[in-house]
């Protein structure tokens, strides 16, 4: 009959079942936390009423990248695009050749007031879509 292993006696053992379940958990939380997501017009627009301090999981950040890949092609029309994604967080009355979506706060920051991202769509004087980026603005 064998004796039962005993853990605290194979140092090397329980180092690595400890490493194993630290990782494990780990990157289960990771790819749960930062898993992008596919576009989806009706949770895009839902969200932009989210817009309050404090929410990390704001679905827009998890859809960005998707919307600018997939959907935002150079010379989509303005229309197009405000019947995609909706109306801007951030109209500009004087000018009809930005757009501005919020897409959530930039947790890369440990403050208390992380800086938000915003989606920033340039237009021509035509209205036809020229580039899109994300800005962080304080």
């Amino acid at each position: 009959m064998s004796s039962p292993i005993r853990l605290w006696e194979q140092p090397k053992l329980a180092s690595l079942i400890l490493a194993f379940a630290v990782l494990s958990v780990s990157g289960v939380w990771l790819l749960t936390r930062t898993r992008p997501t596919k576009f989806s017009p009706e949770a895009w627009k839902a969200a932009s009423a989210k817009r309050t301090g404090g929410e990390p999981k704001n679905p827009r950040k998890l859809m960005v990248n998707d919307v600018i890949d997939h959907y935002l092609t150079n010379e989509i029309a303005r229309d197009s695009v405000l019947s995609l994604l909706g109306p801007a967080d951030l109209p500009n009355p004087a000018s009809d050749t930005q757009l501005w979506y919020y897409v959530g706060q930039d947790s890369k920051f440990g403050s208390l007031l992380p800086p938000s991202l915003y989606l920033v769509l340039d237009f021509s004087p035509t209205g036809a879509l020229k580039g899109c980026r994300i800005v962080r603005s304080d």
